[in-house]
């Protein structure tokens, strides 16, 4: 049993209040959802004009974290499949919906480090349900095992107005099976008063990922999050340098003969006045800068090569690139699959479905598409392998294909063709 009282389980929740804020700042800089100007991280605007301008950049900035969610995500959810037969099972999985729910916890795993779900009875209809669990979480661990998750812990503040700033925490504990409710307090440390129990719950199931130095889970997303900050300051500034020397000034020095401007127009000038025009300032600078933090994005996150830069990269990098988003996705993969698996069992349990099926999260095989095409072509290129073996390894990802027209085409060609000409037959490039 977790007790809370406990000075070991005081200090692990010691700062709680900071860590909840800073875990929601990570999932607003995540999802795009940033109400005003990061000013902290930019020039301060001292005139009205300038913070007119400023609000007048902002509206066309955004911070990068939705369309980084959106790739990975992409990347690591093409399917959910379950085995197992039976319109039953079937039924009730369909139910669930789980590919949404897989993307829900997905996202919690990139942002905050850490998912969990948990398939319980509704009071109010009596039938068993899946939630995920949303808000702060934070494993809680025997004190001589530090490896040992023993409960989880669940922080988020009232949506209830009248209830402003005050905090509901659950504690499941997983080795009583019993949840602990504090709702309406005034701090999410704040458990001196005895808690609300649920004794006889099926606990939840949980998955984490990488762990920062305090021992807690920590999304990638959110230890890139200096570098996001970073990226949206650079985009406004170079908004706001390319607002204000747009186009080339005229400056003159002494008096002219006429208001009027124009390229039919003369100017005019005394002896001793001058005129000239003031050049826009160079980006390229600022535009390297930006490029660099990208780039530095791209390799924290193991985003696929190219993306979120202006230039892609080319062969070896790029395979190298892609290489690694492929494995991370794979593994954010596998342990959604664990996860699912688990929460599906419980769910099944609870609904009286027998032989819970294991659920599968698969990779999306779009993506690899083209590499493994290119990686196929150049083997042939080079006469690692024959004209039937490149075709036939290639030939899953062509789908109007039938398995007679392959052995036929390859049969016609294959004293003949090209590794050019089976690069624009198969969509794999190759010289025009």
């Amino acid at each position: 049993m977790v007790d809370v009282t406990d000075n070991v389980v005081r200090a692990a929740l010691a700062s709680v209040e900071a860590r909840a804020a800073q875990h929601a700042e990570a999932y607003d800089w995540a999802l795009g959802r940033l109400t005003s100007p990061p000013v902290e991280l930019l020039p301060p605007a001292q005139t009205l004009e300038g913070r007119m301008e400023l609000q007048r950049i902002w509206r066309q900035s955004q911070t990068l974290g939705p369309r980084i969610l959106d790739r990975i995500v992409w990347g690591t959810i093409g399917e959910v499949n379950w085995g197992g037969e039976g319109g039953e099972v079937d039924a009730a999985l369909e139910a669930l919906e789980l590919g949404q729910l897989a993307q829900r916890l997905l996202v919690d795993l990139l942002v905050g480090g850490m998912a969990a779900a948990w398939a319980y009875v509704d009071a109010r209809t009596g039938r068993p349900r899946v939630s995920r669990l949303s808000g702060y979480l934070q494993p809680l661990t025997d004190p001589d095992d530090v490896d040992r998750v023993v409960a989880i812990y669940q922080a988020w503040q009232s949506a209830d107005v009248r209830q402003r700033h005050r905090w509901n925490v659950r504690i499941y504990d997983l080795e009583d099976a019993t949840l602990r409710e504090w709702l309406g307090v005034r701090s999410p440390t704040s458990l001196a008063a005895p808690p609300v129990e649920y004794p006889n719950i099926t606990p939840p199931r949980y998955a984490m990922l990488h762990l920062g130095d305090d021992g807690l889970p920590q999304g990638p997303v959110a230890a890139a999050l200096p570098v996001l900050k970073a990226e949206l300051a650079q985009q406004m500034r170079i908004y706001r340098v390319a607002e204000q020397s747009a186009w080339p000034v005229l400056a003159i020095r002494g008096q002219i003969n006429t208001a009027e401007r124009g390229p039919s127009r003369v100017l005019q000038l005394s002896d001793t006045g001058g005129a000239e025009y003031l050049r826009p300032g160079d980006l390229s600078q600022l535009e390297g800068l930006h490029d660099r933090t990208l780039e530095r994005l791209r390799e924290d996150l193991s985003l696929p090569g190219g993306f979120l830069g202006r230039q892609t990269p080319s062969g070896e990098a790029l395979r190298e690139a892609n290489l690694k988003f492929v494995q991370a996705c794979s593994s954010y993969a596998r342990l959604l699959s664990r996860l699912l698996t688990g929460v599906v069992a419980d769910y099944a349990a609870l609904a009286g479905v027998r032989n819970p099926p294991q659920v599968s999260v698969i990779v999306n095989r779009e993506f690899d598409r083209s590499q493994r095409i290119a990686d196929v072509l150049a083997l042939y290129r080079e006469g690692l392998i024959p004209l039937s073996v490149a075709v036939n390894e290639i030939s899953v990802y062509m789908p109007t294909w039938s398995d007679e027209e392959v052995a036929a085409w390859i049969e016609k060609n294959e004293r003949t063709v090209t590794p050019d000409d089976l690069a624009r037959v198969l969509g794999g490039g190759g010289n025009a």
